[in-house]
C-alpha cells in the first residue's frame, strides 16, 4: 500500500522534501523509519525514529549535508545514518 502512495505524495505540490534511502539498496525507500521535517530560521529540522526491531543504515535525500548537526546528541551527521530500534535524530541543516 505504502509503495502505491509514495508517487501520489510526490506529484502533490512542495512532494516529500525529505526521503530516506536504504544505504544499501540506495533504490529503495526505508519502511518502519518514520521522519517529520520543518523549515525554520532557514535551515531543514528533521525528527527521525526507527519503528524496526533491527538497525537501519539509511541516506536521507533533500537535507543538505552541509553543517548537519544531531541537536540530541550536539555531533556532526554524515551522509549515512545508522539508527538502532527506537532511537531518535533531530537533525538540522542548511
Amino acid at each position: 500500500m505504502k509503495q502505491g502512495i509514495l508517487p501520489i505524495l510526490d506529484d502533490l505540490p512542495g512532494g516529500r522534501p525529505v526521503k530516506l534511502k536504504l544505504s544499501e539498496s540506495p533504490d529503495e525507500e526505508a519502511f518502519g523509519v518514520e521522519w517529520r521535517s520543518v523549515t525554520f530560521n532557514g535551515r531543514r529540522l528533521v525528527n527521525i525514529v526507527n519503528y524496526n526491531k533491527q538497525a537501519v543504515s539509511i541516506i536521507p535525500e533533500g537535507i543538505s549535508t552541509t553543517d548537519r548537526i544531531d541537536l540530541i546528541t550536539n555531533t556532526e551527521v554524515g551522509q549515512v545514518l545508522t539508527i538502532d530500534p527506537l532511537e531518535i535524530y533531530l537533525i538540522s541543516a542548511l
